[in-house]
C-alpha cells in the first residue's frame, strides 16, 4: 500500500514539473513609432518579436482596432504608407503571428501628417503636356483634363498601391465615376508617352 502511494505521489511530481508547452503566446509588437512623417507619407516601424514569422497590419483613422479585416501581412518591421491626406491623424494596428493560431494582441500607434492645403483643382504642366483633375475632393465623379498630343491613360490606386480603376484619357476632358469607392485618399497615376505624373484624389 505504501509502495502504491509513493508511486502516485512520484507520478504527480513528474507531471507537475513538465512545462506547459501548449501555453506559448506570441508577444505583442513593441516600440511602435514613425521614422518619417510628411504631408502625404508616413513610414512606420516596430521592434521585432521573437519567434514571429510575419506581422499583420491595418492602417486607418481609428484609434482602436475595429476588427473588420485581418489586415495586410508583411515579414518586415517597417511599413511605408503613401498618398495620405495632409494634417490628418492615421493609426497603424499591428499584431505578430508566430505560427498556427498563435498571434499577439493588436497594438495601435497613431501619427498626424503635416499640413497639406488642397484646392479644388490640381494641375500639372510639363512641357507640352498638362493634366488637371477636378473637383477634388469629390464624392462621385472626377474630371481629368488632358492637353497633349500623345495617347494617355490613367489608373486610380488605394494608399497601399492596389489598382482599382484604369482607362484611357480623351483629349480635353475625361469623366471618371468613383462613386463605388469608399471614402478616403487615392492616388491617380497619369501617363502620356514617357511622362508619368501622380496626383492625390480625396473621396468624400
Amino acid at each position: 500500500m505504501k509502495y502504491k502511494l509513493y508511486s502516485i505521489v512520484l507520478t504527480l511530481i513528474v507531471v507537475l514539473s513538465i512545462p506547459n508547452i501548449s501555453s506559448a503566446q506570441c508577444a505583442d509588437p513593441t516600440n511602435l513609432d514613425t521614422i518619417n512623417v510628411s504631408n502625404d507619407k508616413i513610414i512606420w516601424q516596430w521592434d521585432a518579436v521573437t519567434n514571429a514569422v510575419k506581422y499583420d497590419y491595418v492602417i486607418d483613422t481609428n484609434t482602436t482596432y475595429m476588427g473588420s479585416t485581418g489586415g495586410i501581412s508583411t515579414t518586415g518591421i517597417s511599413v511605408v504608407t503613401m498618398g495620405l491626406k495632409g494634417n490628418t491623424q492615421y493609426c497603424i494596428h499591428v499584431r505578430a503571428f508566430c505560427g498556427g493560431t498563435d498571434t499577439s494582441a493588436w497594438v495601435t500607434f497613431c501619427a498626424t501628417t503635416k499640413p497639406n492645403p488642397t484646392t479644388g483643382i490640381n494641375n500639372i504642366n510639363k512641357g507640352n503636356t498638362s493634366f488637371e483633375i477636378y473637383p477634388n475632393p469629390t464624392n462621385e465623379t472626377v474630371n481629368i483634363q488632358y492637353n497633349g498630343q500623345k495617347a494617355a491613360g490613367y489608373s486610380i490606386h488605394n494608399i497601399i498601391g492596389k489598382k482599382l480603376i484604369s482607362g484611357s484619357l480623351q483629349q480635353e476632358s475625361t469623366a471618371v465615376n468613383i462613386s463605388s469607392l469608399p471614402k478616403g485618399v487615392y492616388i491617380i497615376n497619369l501617363i502620356a508617352g514617357e511622362k508619368r505624373q501622380t496626383l492625390k484624389l480625396y473621396k468624400e
